[in-house]
C-alpha cells in the first residue's frame, strides 16, 4: 500500500485570493520599474515614466488574467468575479487617485492583446513566449522614441520579466481552485 504524500494547502477568502494576485503583479511591476530598465535603457522623462508604469501594469495584469482565465475547471462566474476584484484591487493599490483611468487603459489594452494573441487559450508559459516577447516590443514602442534596434537590451529584459511573470502566474492559477465547501462565500484553496 502506497503512502500518500501530504500537500500543503492554504484556504484563502475571496479578498485574500485577489490580494495574493495583486501582490504578485505588484512585485513584477516594481521589477519592471527598476532603474536599470527605465533610466539606463529607455532614458525616459518623468512624464514618460508615468506612461511606462501604466502600460507596464496593463501588460502584467493582462498576462496574469489570461493565466487565471485559462482555468477551465473554474466556473466562468467565479473567474469573472475574481478577475474584476483583482483588477480593481490592483489599480487601487498602484494608483489610488487615478484608478479609473488606468482601468480603462487596461480594458483597451486587454481587447487589443486578445485580438493579437493566438496562444492565450493555452496559457502555458512555454507556448506564450513569442507572445510575451511581442508584449515587450509593444511596451517599448509605446514609451520610447528610439528605434527598436536601439532598445534591444530593454526588450530582452522586459521579455525575461514577462516570461518569469507568466510562469509564476501560471503556477498560481494551476494550483488554485474554489473551495466548494464554502457555505455561500467563495473561498479558494491554493496548493503548494
Amino acid at each position: 500500500m502506497a503512502i500518500r504524500e501530504l500537500q500543503p494547502r492554504l484556504q484563502l477568502s475571496f479578498h485574500e485570493f485577489a490580494e495574493t494576485w495583486c501582490t504578485l503583479i505588484e512585485e513584477f511591476h516594481s521589477r519592471g520599474m527598476h532603474a536599470d530598465i527605465v533610466e539606463a535603457g529607455l532614458r525616459l522623462s518623468e512624464e514618460e515614466q508615468v506612461v511606462y508604469a501604466a502600460e507596464l501594469a496593463a501588460v502584467l495584469l493582462f498576462i496574469a488574467m489570461e493565466s487565471w482565465n485559462s482555468r477551465k475547471r473554474v466556473s466562468q462566474d467565479i473567474r469573472g468575479k475574481s478577475t474584476q476584484a483583482i483588477v480593481e484591487s490592483l489599480y487601487e493599490l498602484l494608483y489610488q487617485g487615478h484608478a479609473e483611468e488606468n482601468r480603462e487603459l487596461y480594458q483597451s489594452r486587454s481587447q487589443l492583446f486578445r485580438q493579437l494573441s493566438r496562444n492565450s487559450a493555452d496559457a502555458s508559459p512555454q507556448k506564450r513566449q513569442p507572445e510575451l516577447i511581442g508584449f515587450a516590443r509593444f511596451l517599448t514602442a509605446q514609451v520610447s522614441t528610439l528605434p527598436e534596434q536601439e532598445n534591444l537590451e530593454v526588450i530582452q529584459r522586459l521579455s525575461i520579466l514577462f516570461i518569469e511573470a507568466s510562469a509564476t502566474f501560471f503556477r498560481l492559477a494551476s494550483n488554485s481552485f474554489p473551495d466548494l465547501q464554502g457555505f455561500g462565500k467563495t473561498k479558494f484553496i491554493v496548493q503548494k
